[in-house]
C-alpha cells in the first residue's frame, strides 16, 4: 500500500484526523489547484468542477466541519 493510499484510507475512515497539509495532499491527489491564497485562506479548484474547496489554514489542524465537508465534494460514493 503506497503512502496517499494510505493516507487517503485514513481520511475516509476518521476525516477530523487529518492535518492540514495532508488535506493539501489530499487535494492535489485528485486533482485539484491552489488558485488564490489570501491570508490564511487558499481556494483550490478543479477543471470542469463547478464547486470550489476553501481551506482556512490557522493551526495545522483541520476542523471537523471542513473536513466531512470536503469529504462529501471529494467522495460523493462514500
Amino acid at each position: 500500500m503506497s503512502k496517499i493510499e494510505k493516507l487517503l484510507a485514513k481520511y475516509k475512515q476518521n476525516p477530523e484526523s487529518i492535518s492540514v497539509r495532508e488535506m493539501i495532499t489530499i487535494l492535489k491527489h485528485n486533482g485539484y489547484i491552489g488558485v488564490n491564497a489570501e491570508g490564511s485562506h487558499t481556494v483550490y479548484k478543479k477543471e470542469w468542477v463547478a464547486e470550489h474547496i476553501t481551506l482556512a489554514i490557522h493551526n495545522n489542524k483541520l476542523k471537523y466541519g471542513y473536513a466531512t465537508r470536503f469529504k462529501k465534494i471529494l467522495y460523493p460514493d462514500d
